[in-house]
């Protein structure tokens, strides 16, 4: 038997397909992987290109899929390889085909000059690679009563099934464009973007016919992963009127930390919120994510002055420094604070806990408890 590790083509989209809907479907859940990621899955060569696979006498018997994403970052790009449709052949499992594959992939991002890395999935699997799970998941939940005891008239909001050829389209990608934090989406497959995941998006109309922002909810309406809008006020009466306009009693909004004025309006109301982890990640460069995650950070409020030197596997040295104008982390050689390996240091970083919930801090590094979680989060319809 010969095998090989290749990228694929649009002339492997049909069998790569057929293995991963027969992979995924050995679990007890049916996919059509095509049809559940439409921004990720398509006939082109471009498209497949970002799969690796194990061939073995010819036939896909693996496949790994490394995934290119542009994370604006308050004006910075961070590149992100998603990593996705993780699967191997029934009958090939247990011969370390998935090790051979991750273990290219990872190496892969680092050549190419990933900042950093993430994936869903069950923590300990993941991190014999580097991953860790950390992040924040941001939630807010809102029910009737919430709105009853809080607001008179309903919202004056209506919603409309958006549509790939829907001409409000193109001012729907400018308002994505223009929020501090996004993921660049290619105009073209803007829509496939909001539909991955089976998600149904609609846009938002006020009382005027102005369409105000649009959102996406998950199969059974409960549950918000995006809601963009031109304004806070705006994205609070979408809010209301979402929950006010569906049967189901509770419904769940994942809205980003650094929306903080938006937040602060929704927790005047909202039942309750929650924080939860945002999935499996890996930084390659950490400098780079550090400083950007930082200054995203500082939009989120004020920052405690302060210093901090971080070592990370005796390999890297990163000092982050917060002034009354300024924040930034840059690479040193100064001597550590702190000692962490890699996924400590991701958890103390990242969270979704304080770091030294996740570590015991020497008092000159007590700062970060005051800076961290820094804000690693992406929205559900760029998760691979």
């Amino acid at each position: 038997m010969t095998q090989e590790i290749v990228q694929l083509t649009a002339a492997d989209f049909d069998e790569a397909m057929e293995l991963m809907n027969l992979s995924f479907g050995a679990t007890g859940t049916p996919r059509e992987f095509d049809g559940l990621l439409p921004g990720l899955y398509r006939p082109t060569d471009a498209q497949m290109g970002c799969n690796h696979a194990v061939r073995r006498d010819g036939r896909i018997r693996a496949v790994v899929g490394v995934f290119p994403i542009s994370w604006q970052v308050a004006g910075r790009e961070l590149r992100v390889g998603g990593i996705g449709g993780v699967c191997a052949h029934p009958e090939c499992r247990g011969e370390g085909w998935m090790t051979v594959l991750m273990r290219h992939c990872v190496d892969l991002m680092r050549q190419q000059g990933y900042h950093l890395s993430f994936l869903g999935g069950q923590r300990q699997r993941y991190l014999y690679y580097g991953f860790e799970k950390c992040g924040g998941n941001f939630t807010l939940t809102v029910n009737k009563n919430n709105l009853r005891h809080v607001f008179g008239e309903p919202a004056p909001i209506r919603f409309a099934c958006l549509e790939a050829k829907d001409p409000r389209l193109g001012a729907l990608v400018s308002m994505h464009k223009k929020q501090v934090v996004h993921c660049r989406r290619p105009p073209q497959k803007f829509h496939d973007f909001l539909v991955n995941w089976l998600h149904k998006p609609f846009v938002a109309v006020d009382e005027a016919d102005h369409t105000i922002g649009y959102l996406v909810a998950d199969e059974a309406l409960t549950r918000v992963v995006e809601l963009v809008s031109v304004h806070d006020a705006a994205a609070v009466n979408m809010i209301r009127a979402w929950v006010e306009q569906h049967e189901h009693h509770d419904v769940h909004f994942s809205i980003h930390p650094v929306r903080r004025d938006l937040v602060r309006r929704v927790m005047t109301f909202c039942e309750s919120p929650s924080m939860g982890t945002s999935g499996n990640w890996q930084v390659f460069d950490w400098e780079s994510v550090i400083d950007a995650l930082l200054r995203l950070r500082r939009l989120c409020g004020p920052l405690t002055p302060g210093s901090v030197v971080v070592a990370i596997d005796d390999a890297i040295q990163l000092h982050l420094e917060v002034s009354s104008d300024e924040c930034r982390c840059t690479a040193t050689g100064a001597a550590p604070d702190v000692r962490l390996d890699a996924p400590t240091a991701m958890r103390v970083f990242f969270g979704p806990l304080a770091p030294s919930q996740s570590v015991e801090l020497p008092k000159s590094a007590t700062a970060l408890d005051a800076w961290c979680p820094l804000p690693l989060w992406m929205t559900n319809q760029d998760a691979c």
